[in-house]
């Protein structure tokens, strides 16, 4: 098996190159609207227990309310491919926010325990899914426009912390402000001061974006983001550059099929979770916390910075994969021994190492991908996420329908074996690494020559 290592040597500063501290700036507003978008996910299907029942509709129906979000970014994702590339970071920060609002405020209007009224959820939660579609594509795109080589890793894991705290919060505040015990009424009026608090972040997120966003600083930040903006390649031709990088095209299929499986996951995780142990709804309001601080937040942080300085992404994929592996099968174990504390730590393992997937997977098709723009391989990669959750959703619901929980468990497992062994066939050829070695030795050869004149 080829080594685990590379070549090319670590980032350094380049001199030539201003660092503008607007930068911060900028992700924090980034992590501000990605969040008050990502909230809008998995707000309902957290409590499909209550949801269900008081809308009077299916669970299925709850849980299409986070599916249509990879529902849009099949529809969607060529069209915003091409407003990012063609237009600037603000133009698709404002379309997000916007969106984003105005699903938020449609929702206000429609909590009353009727099944046309969740009809008129799913809308909103569409045209949500259509600025996630946005939000999703500009992370790797914002870090390379606005940050230094030497930070990016780090700052692509600031940028995502903002969507991983809007999860979080769209997890626990739906169980704060609704109970399975409540009446119909009581339900109601904790619905309507739930969505009513979520359209006012998102107004804030919206106007924030409006008034301080800047689509770019008035030079690079490096020397290889002069070289991207110089290569102009339209997207549908990136596609078949890309066609023809294996690398790309395993990196796309394994973290593809990895975090499609942790969407999957996160859909059915109350109903899982619930099959083991009933009446533990607060356990998974405490799992989704502590997975999202862990891993979505100080776990892409301490991976970034950790590939910042080393730049083994090889390695740490394969070990991220042989963590996410062990912890779900732990996790099956623990489950089916109905071991409530084993149970419980195990699923926030397993949360902890496929949150942190994500910048690594981002970080490293970038890497592979020089010097196309990063907004075209992420496309590719979230449509193999979408497909593979999707499909997915599909199975595991027939199948835990039927009550075959264990086969849905079995096949989960199977995939994770399979993507780890998958981590084989990369390589460690990181051109944009390579790319900043190369214009570092030709600044010193030209300026050893300009020393000898």
């Amino acid at each position: 098996m080829e080594q685990f290592q590379i070549e090319p040597r670590r980032p350094t500063p380049d001199p030539d190159f201003p660092k503008y501290k607007y930068r911060f700036l900028i992700v924090i507003l980034y992590g501000f609207y990605s969040g008050a978008n990502f909230y809008q996910l998995n707000q309902f299907t957290i409590i499909e227990n209550v949801i269900a029942p008081h809308y009077k509709t299916s669970s299925y129906a709850v849980n299409i309310s986070q599916l249509i979000f990879m529902v849009d970014l099949i529809i969607f994702i060529v069209p915003v491919v091409r407003i990012i590339e063609q237009y600037d970071l603000k133009v698709a920060s404002v379309l997000c926010s916007s969106l984003t609002f105005l699903g938020a405020v449609m929702k206000v209007f429609f909590t009353a325990p009727s099944p046309d009224d969740f009809y008129f959820i799913l809308v909103a939660q569409f045209i949500c899914g259509i600025g996630q579609v946005f939000t999703i594509m500009l992370p790797a795109k914002v870090v390379a426009v606005w940050f230094p080589s030497e930070e990016q890793n780090r700052a692509c894991a600031a940028a995502l912390f903002g969507g991983e705290l809007g999860m979080l919060l769209g997890a626990v505040c739906p169980i704060l402000y609704v109970h399975e015990k409540n009446t119909n009424a009581e339900i109601t009026s904790g619905l309507r001061q739930m969505l009513q608090s979520n359209a006012v972040i998102c107004a804030l997120a919206f106007l924030a974006v409006l008034v301080l966003f800047k689509p770019k600083p008035p030079a690079p930040p490096s020397a290889i983001q002069s070289l991207v903006q110089d290569h102009k390649t339209h997207y549908y031709t990136a596609f078949f550059e890309l066609s023809a990088n294996k690398d790309f095209l395993y990196l796309v299929l394994l973290f593809g099929i990895s975090c499609g499986m942790w969407s999957v996951f996160g859909i059915f995780e109350n109903l899982i979770y619930l099959h083991y142990f009933p009446k533990s709804l607060m356990d998974l309001t405490t799992i989704t916390a502590i997975t999202s601080i862990s891993g979505g937040m100080i776990g892409n942080y301490l991976f970034g910075y950790i590939l910042d300085k080393t730049l083994k992404y090889k390695l740490f994929t394969f070990l991220n994969f042989v963590c996410i592996t062990l912890s779900y099968c732990a996790m099956v174990v623990f489950l089916e021994m109905r071991w409530h504390w084993s149970s419980y730590i195990t699923v926030i393992l397993f949360g902890f190492f496929s949150s942190c997937s994500v910048n690594i997977s981002f970080q490293y098709i970038a890497e592979v991908t020089y010097p196309i723009s990063s907004v075209v391989p992420i496309a590719c990669l979230q449509v193999i996420i979408c497909a593979v959750t999707v499909i997915s959703q599909v199975i595991f619901s027939l199948l835990l329908a039927e009550g075959y929980i264990m086969i849905v468990h079995w096949l989960t497992m199977a995939t994770f074996c399979i993507i780890t062994f998958g981590t084989y066939f990369l390589s460690s050829n990181l051109k944009r690494m390579r790319g900043r070695q190369e214009i570092r030795e030709l600044r010193e050869r030209r300026e050893r020559r300009e020393r000898r004149d």
